[in-house]
């Protein structure tokens, strides 16, 4: 398996939800990690590989090169999707999104919930990138966006302490922080390590300078707690 987490037995994990089956026969799935129900994994000889930002920045890099017009295509895809399923409020690649509606919050029946939502979303890029050409074999890039798609959701969901609490704390770039490091990994700007750490601790002006420079939605979005 090519993440570089510990494995967990997956007998052992709790409210799993399967999302896919990719083309190499592993199971992505969403299970309930250090923090929430949105920790994704990838699934092989019983054991469940965590996949962390370093591990798909890693593989996406390795792709880059070839075929980087098609992932920032699916990236775009994916942002899309997600801002439509938000209700329509929230823009990735726009200067300015409305007020979010007040009962959008991470304990109600939003998107990252409707699995069925999910998987129809996953089976759609399977079948495009099934579809593409010189890309189809590449089954360790059709893993590793599969799962970036998931993460991008989970980062909508972010809130919860290690004892499963909430922590009133709401995600204040969404999935935008993914795509900024994607982007950073992609354009040669940082390693996968360094992308995978650089939003630690950075300060808001900081960031909404490096989103404009990707010309991504640059201000924070804080959401309700």
């Amino acid at each position: 398996m090519w993440g570089t987490a510990q494995p967990r037995p997956y007998r052992l994990l709790t409210n799993v939800r399967a999302m896919i089956t990719s083309s190499a026969g592993h199971d992505i799935i969403y299970a309930h990690g250090g923090k929430d129900d949105f920790q994704v994994c990838i699934l092989e000889n019983g054991y469940a590989y965590p996949m962390g930002d370093v591990d798909y920045f890693t593989v996406v890099l390795q792709y880059s090169g070839r075929f980087r017009q098609q992932i920032y295509t699916y990236l775009s895809e994916f942002a899309r999707s997600i801002d439509t399923a938000a209700g329509g409020f929230y823009d990735t690649f726009e200067s300015a999104v409305l007020p979010a509606p007040q009962q959008f919050d991470i304990q109600q029946g939003t998107f990252g919930y409707d699995s069925q939502w999910l998987k129809a979303n996953l089976l759609a890029f399977k079948s495009e990138f099934a579809a593409s050409g010189a890309l189809h074999t590449k089954t360790e890039l059709e893993e590793a966006l599969s799962i970036i798609f998931l993460a991008m959701v989970s980062e909508w969901y972010y809130g919860f302490g290690y004892q499963g609490t909430d922590t009133g704390r709401r995600s204040k770039w969404q999935h935008r922080i993914k795509l900024l490091g994607l982007y950073q990994v992609i354009s040669g700007q940082l390693s996968p390590q360094c992308a995978s750490r650089w939003s630690y601790s950075i300060p808001e002006q900081q960031m909404s300078a490096a989103l404009r420079q990707f010309c991504l939605y640059d201000q924070p979005y804080q959401l309700i707690r």
